[in-house]
């Protein structure tokens, strides 16, 4: 029985030696990967990129970070492709392949999700804000109770709303009102390994809304 025992510590120790080595190399390949994600500008770099993710995703199949970050790029893509449709639908396969319970990263999927319907509204606002401006607001409701403290749903969802309101010339002054709110959750937002950072572009374009209003 002692022996057995002792069998078994030295496989559970020599498998938790080479995951820790994985894990090891998986953050290392990400965090080479997310020096890059900022500089994408062409279509050969988004290229890059995404097959480099795509790479790590495959050799580290159970990780989500690099299914979120392809499904990230994917959706900002949306935001400049005539065909955004595509763009959004192939986000939202990539997205789907993330299975986690961790609430701080589904959080930030049902973020990207809320803004695959933001990329479809601001392409045709007339047939498709009747459609998804619901279904929006739901998503990134949802994203708030699974983490609070997210700044990227608070954002989007104050962005959102001053873009629906300036539209119609409607008072701007409650999302205004967020700001302050907004830069507090973004300071203290989770500096967690490989979690996204992104948004401060967003706050200051409602700061510069709220600026053109008063």
């Amino acid at each position: 029985m002692k022996k057995l025992s002792l069998v078994f510590a030295l496989t559970f120790g020599m498998l938790s030696a080479i995951f820790a080595q994985d894990r090891a190399l998986y953050v290392k390949e990400m965090n080479k990967i997310m020096g890059k994600i900022d500089s994408v500008k062409t279509p050969e770099q988004f290229t890059d990129v995404t097959n480099r993710l795509d790479r790590v995703s495959s050799r580290f199949p159970n990780e989500p970070m690099a299914y979120y970050y392809k499904g990230m790029l994917q959706t900002v893509q949306g935001f400049f492709s005539p065909d955004y449709n595509k763009s959004v639908a192939l986000a939202t396969e990539t997205l789907n392949k993330i299975n986690t319970e961790d609430s701080l990263v589904k959080s930030e999927v049902k973020t990207l999700y809320a803004m695959g319907n933001i990329v479809k509204i601001s392409k045709d606002p007339m047939n498709n804000a009747p459609a998804l401006t619901a279904s929006t607001m739901q998503l990134l409701q949802e994203a708030i109770q699974l983490n609070a403290a997210n700044p990227r749903p608070y954002l989007l969802l104050t962005q959102f709303s001053l873009g629906k309101k300036s539209y119609f010339k409607e008072d701007i002054s409650t999302e205004c009102n967020e700001i302050p709110k907004l830069e507090e959750l973004l300071k203290n937002q989770s500096k967690g390994e490989l979690m996204p950072q992104w948004g401060a572009d967003y706050l200051e374009r409602i700061k510069k809304t709220c600026s053109a209003q008063k």
